[in-house]
Protein backbone atom coordinates (compact mmCIF):
# COMPACT_ATOMS: atom_id res chain seq x y z
CA UNK A 1 0.00 0.00 0.00
CA UNK A 2 1.41 3.39 -1.00
CA UNK A 3 2.11 5.97 1.65
CA UNK A 4 0.34 9.33 1.80
CA UNK A 5 3.56 11.05 0.74
CA UNK A 6 3.80 8.91 -2.39
CA UNK A 7 0.20 9.73 -3.30
CA UNK A 8 0.89 13.45 -2.89
CA UNK A 9 4.00 13.22 -5.05
CA UNK A 10 2.06 11.37 -7.74
CA UNK A 11 -0.67 14.01 -7.74
CA UNK A 12 1.94 16.76 -7.83
CA UNK A 13 3.66 15.11 -10.78
CA UNK A 14 0.34 14.71 -12.62
CA UNK A 15 -0.49 18.39 -12.08
CA UNK A 16 2.97 19.33 -13.28
CA UNK A 17 2.54 17.36 -16.50
CA UNK A 18 -0.86 18.95 -17.13
CA UNK A 19 0.55 22.45 -16.59
CA UNK A 20 3.51 21.73 -18.89
CA UNK A 21 1.11 20.54 -21.56
CA UNK A 22 -1.09 23.64 -21.18
CA UNK A 23 2.02 25.83 -21.47
CA UNK A 24 3.56 23.97 -24.39
CA UNK A 25 3.99 25.61 -27.83
CA UNK A 26 2.83 22.33 -29.34
CA UNK A 27 -0.62 22.81 -27.82
CA UNK A 28 -0.78 26.28 -29.36
CA UNK A 29 0.05 24.87 -32.78
CA UNK A 30 -2.58 22.13 -32.42
CA UNK A 31 -5.25 24.61 -31.33
CA UNK A 32 -4.34 27.01 -34.13
CA UNK A 33 -4.58 24.27 -36.75
CA UNK A 34 -7.85 22.95 -35.28
CA UNK A 35 -9.30 26.49 -35.29
CA UNK A 36 -8.51 26.98 -38.98
CA UNK A 37 -9.93 23.55 -39.86
CA UNK A 38 -13.16 24.02 -37.88
CA UNK A 39 -13.75 27.49 -39.30
CA UNK A 40 -13.21 26.15 -42.82
CA UNK A 41 -15.74 23.39 -42.17
CA UNK A 42 -18.14 25.91 -40.67
CA UNK A 43 -18.01 28.17 -43.72
CA UNK A 44 -19.17 25.30 -45.94
CA UNK A 45 -21.81 24.10 -43.45
CA UNK A 46 -23.36 27.56 -42.96
CA UNK A 47 -23.47 28.16 -46.72
CA UNK A 48 -25.00 24.75 -47.35
CA UNK A 49 -27.65 24.99 -44.61
CA UNK A 50 -28.57 28.68 -45.08
CA UNK A 51 -32.21 27.73 -45.73
CA UNK A 52 -32.29 25.18 -42.91
CA UNK A 53 -30.26 24.84 -39.72
CA UNK A 54 -28.39 28.12 -40.33
CA UNK A 55 -31.38 30.23 -41.35
CA UNK A 56 -31.41 32.19 -38.06
CA UNK A 57 -27.72 33.14 -38.21
CA UNK A 58 -26.80 36.79 -38.79
CA UNK A 59 -23.28 38.20 -39.14
CA UNK A 60 -21.29 37.44 -35.97
CA UNK A 61 -24.11 36.35 -33.62
CA UNK A 62 -23.48 33.23 -31.53
CA UNK A 63 -26.72 32.99 -29.55
CA UNK A 64 -28.72 31.24 -32.36
CA UNK A 65 -26.25 28.35 -32.28
CA UNK A 66 -27.32 27.58 -28.71
CA UNK A 67 -30.99 28.64 -28.66
CA UNK A 68 -31.70 26.21 -31.49
CA UNK A 69 -28.93 23.54 -31.39
CA UNK A 70 -28.31 21.45 -34.48
CA UNK A 71 -25.92 18.60 -35.32
CA UNK A 72 -24.90 20.66 -38.35
CA UNK A 73 -23.25 23.11 -35.98
CA UNK A 74 -21.01 20.56 -34.30
CA UNK A 75 -18.03 22.45 -35.73
CA UNK A 76 -18.97 25.50 -33.60
CA UNK A 77 -19.53 23.45 -30.45
CA UNK A 78 -16.07 21.93 -30.91
CA UNK A 79 -14.59 25.35 -31.66
CA UNK A 80 -15.61 26.70 -28.23
CA UNK A 81 -13.34 24.42 -26.14
CA UNK A 82 -10.59 24.65 -28.76
CA UNK A 83 -10.54 28.45 -28.53
CA UNK A 84 -10.73 28.21 -24.74
CA UNK A 85 -7.62 26.03 -24.71
CA UNK A 86 -5.98 28.30 -27.28
CA UNK A 87 -6.61 31.36 -25.12
CA UNK A 88 -5.37 29.64 -21.95
CA UNK A 89 -2.25 28.39 -23.70
CA UNK A 90 -1.53 31.86 -25.11
CA UNK A 91 -2.01 33.45 -21.68
CA UNK A 92 0.28 30.97 -19.90
CA UNK A 93 2.99 31.08 -22.56
CA UNK A 94 2.93 34.87 -22.67
CA UNK A 95 3.10 35.08 -18.87
CA UNK A 96 6.03 32.64 -18.68
CA UNK A 97 7.99 34.43 -21.41
CA UNK A 98 7.36 37.87 -19.92
CA UNK A 99 8.37 36.82 -16.41
CA UNK A 100 11.51 35.08 -17.72
CA UNK A 101 12.61 38.13 -19.71
CA UNK A 102 11.90 40.44 -16.80
CA UNK A 103 14.04 38.32 -14.47
CA UNK A 104 16.84 38.48 -17.02
CA UNK A 105 16.76 42.27 -16.84
CA UNK A 106 14.98 42.81 -20.17
CA UNK A 107 12.77 45.65 -18.97
CA UNK A 108 12.64 47.68 -22.17
CA UNK A 109 9.25 47.73 -23.95
CA UNK A 110 11.08 46.85 -27.17
CA UNK A 111 11.77 43.42 -25.68
CA UNK A 112 8.08 42.64 -25.12
CA UNK A 113 6.55 43.16 -28.56
CA UNK A 114 5.60 39.46 -28.97
CA UNK A 115 3.82 39.51 -25.61
CA UNK A 116 1.73 42.49 -26.73
CA UNK A 117 0.86 40.70 -29.98
CA UNK A 118 -0.28 37.69 -27.93
CA UNK A 119 -2.33 40.00 -25.71
CA UNK A 120 -3.97 41.35 -28.89
CA UNK A 121 -4.99 37.79 -29.78
CA UNK A 122 -6.61 37.32 -26.36
CA UNK A 123 -8.50 40.62 -26.63
CA UNK A 124 -9.62 39.67 -30.16
CA UNK A 125 -11.03 36.39 -28.83
CA UNK A 126 -12.83 38.35 -26.12
CA UNK A 127 -14.21 40.73 -28.77
CA UNK A 128 -15.72 37.81 -30.68
CA UNK A 129 -17.22 36.39 -27.47
CA UNK A 130 -18.73 39.70 -26.32
CA UNK A 131 -19.94 40.58 -29.80
CA UNK A 132 -21.27 37.11 -30.51
CA UNK A 133 -23.55 37.01 -27.49
CA UNK A 134 -24.24 40.74 -27.10
CA UNK A 135 -25.03 41.82 -30.68
CA UNK A 136 -28.68 42.38 -31.53
CA UNK A 137 -30.79 44.38 -33.96
CA UNK A 138 -33.32 47.05 -33.03
CA UNK A 139 -36.42 48.38 -34.75
CA UNK A 140 -35.76 50.22 -38.03
CA UNK A 141 -35.66 54.02 -37.95
CA UNK A 142 -37.08 55.98 -40.91
CA UNK A 143 -35.23 59.26 -41.52
CA UNK A 144 -36.56 61.98 -43.81
CA UNK A 145 -36.22 65.74 -44.15
CA UNK A 146 -37.56 66.30 -40.62
CA UNK A 147 -35.62 65.62 -37.43
CA UNK A 148 -35.83 62.01 -36.20
CA UNK A 149 -34.67 60.90 -32.73
CA UNK A 150 -32.16 58.06 -32.59
CA UNK A 151 -32.77 57.31 -28.92
CA UNK A 152 -29.22 58.02 -27.76
CA UNK A 153 -29.55 61.76 -27.15
CA UNK A 154 -29.12 62.63 -30.84
CA UNK A 155 -31.41 63.19 -33.76
CA UNK A 156 -30.80 63.23 -37.48
CA UNK A 157 -32.34 64.46 -40.69
CA UNK A 158 -31.70 63.54 -44.29
CA UNK A 159 -29.64 65.79 -46.55
CA UNK A 160 -28.40 64.64 -49.93
CA UNK A 161 -28.84 61.22 -51.53
CA UNK A 162 -26.27 59.95 -54.02
CA UNK A 163 -27.15 56.59 -55.61
CA UNK A 164 -24.70 54.66 -57.80
CA UNK A 165 -25.90 52.09 -60.31
CA UNK A 166 -24.50 49.06 -62.10
CA UNK A 167 -24.40 49.19 -65.91
CA UNK A 168 -27.59 47.12 -65.93
CA UNK A 169 -29.45 49.71 -63.88
CA UNK A 170 -29.37 47.93 -60.53
CA UNK A 171 -28.48 49.94 -57.41
CA UNK A 172 -24.81 49.38 -56.54
CA UNK A 173 -24.27 51.84 -53.71
CA UNK A 174 -26.22 54.51 -51.89
CA UNK A 175 -24.64 57.36 -49.94
CA UNK A 176 -26.83 59.48 -47.68
CA UNK A 177 -25.77 62.73 -46.03
CA UNK A 178 -27.21 63.07 -42.51
CA UNK A 179 -27.31 66.17 -40.32
CA UNK A 180 -26.70 65.23 -36.68
CA UNK A 181 -27.83 67.37 -33.73
CA UNK A 182 -28.30 66.94 -29.99
CA UNK A 183 -31.78 66.14 -28.74
CA UNK A 184 -33.82 69.33 -28.61
CA UNK A 185 -31.44 71.28 -30.86
CA UNK A 186 -32.23 72.43 -34.41
CA UNK A 187 -28.70 73.42 -35.36
CA UNK A 188 -26.65 70.47 -36.74
CA UNK A 189 -23.48 69.69 -34.81
CA UNK A 190 -22.05 67.69 -37.69
CA UNK A 191 -22.86 66.14 -41.03
CA UNK A 192 -21.98 62.51 -41.67
CA UNK A 193 -22.22 60.30 -44.71
CA UNK A 194 -23.56 56.79 -44.40
CA UNK A 195 -23.68 54.03 -47.00
CA UNK A 196 -24.25 50.29 -47.14
CA UNK A 197 -20.68 49.74 -45.97
CA UNK A 198 -20.29 52.80 -43.73
CA UNK A 199 -22.83 53.04 -40.86
CA UNK A 200 -23.50 55.85 -38.42
CA UNK A 201 -21.79 54.97 -35.13
CA UNK A 202 -21.56 55.95 -31.48
CA UNK A 203 -19.80 54.66 -28.37
CA UNK A 204 -16.61 53.65 -30.22
CA UNK A 205 -18.72 51.56 -32.57
CA UNK A 206 -20.72 49.75 -29.90
CA UNK A 207 -23.90 51.15 -31.45
CA UNK A 208 -24.40 51.12 -35.22
CA UNK A 209 -27.09 52.49 -37.50
CA UNK A 210 -26.82 50.51 -40.72
CA UNK A 211 -28.23 51.91 -43.94
CA UNK A 212 -30.89 49.37 -44.89
CA UNK A 213 -32.62 51.04 -47.82
CA UNK A 214 -34.32 54.04 -49.36
CA UNK A 215 -37.94 54.91 -50.11
CA UNK A 216 -40.00 57.66 -51.68
CA UNK A 217 -40.21 60.91 -49.82
CA UNK A 218 -37.29 60.76 -49.92
CA UNK A 219 -36.50 58.78 -46.76
CA UNK A 220 -33.81 56.30 -45.77
CA UNK A 221 -34.19 53.37 -43.41
CA UNK A 222 -31.56 52.88 -40.70
CA UNK A 223 -31.29 49.56 -38.87
CA UNK A 224 -29.95 49.98 -35.30
CA UNK A 225 -27.56 47.32 -34.08
CA UNK A 226 -25.86 46.85 -30.73
CA UNK A 227 -22.29 45.73 -31.36
CA UNK A 228 -20.51 45.60 -27.96
CA UNK A 229 -17.60 43.65 -29.42
CA UNK A 230 -16.46 46.49 -31.69
CA UNK A 231 -14.62 48.53 -28.99
CA UNK A 232 -12.80 45.37 -27.91
CA UNK A 233 -11.88 44.67 -31.54
CA UNK A 234 -10.51 48.21 -31.84
CA UNK A 235 -8.47 47.66 -28.66
CA UNK A 236 -7.11 44.41 -30.14
CA UNK A 237 -6.12 46.26 -33.32
CA UNK A 238 -4.30 48.93 -31.30
CA UNK A 239 -2.45 46.28 -29.28
CA UNK A 240 -1.55 44.36 -32.43
CA UNK A 241 -0.20 47.48 -34.12
CA UNK A 242 1.78 48.45 -31.02
CA UNK A 243 3.25 44.97 -30.72
CA UNK A 244 4.26 44.89 -34.37
CA UNK A 245 5.91 48.30 -34.05
CA UNK A 246 7.90 47.12 -31.03
CA UNK A 247 8.88 43.93 -32.84
CA UNK A 248 9.82 45.89 -35.96
CA UNK A 249 12.85 47.37 -34.25
CA UNK A 250 14.47 43.96 -34.57
CA UNK A 251 14.35 44.25 -38.35
CA UNK A 252 15.73 47.79 -38.60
Amino acid sequence: MRSEGEVREERKGRKGRILRFLRSPELGLLCGGATVLLLAVGSFVVAGTRDGASAALRTDELAPFFTDPSPWHLWLYLLVPVLGLYGLNTLLCTWDTTVERWRKGQHSPWQHGPAIVHAALLVALLAHLVGGFGSRDGDPVVVGRDWTALGDGRRVRLGDLRPEFHPGGQLAQLTASLDVAAEGQDVPESTVEVSFSHPLTSGWGSRLWLLAGVDDGPVVVLRPRDAPGVPWALAAAVLLGSGLVLMGRRWL
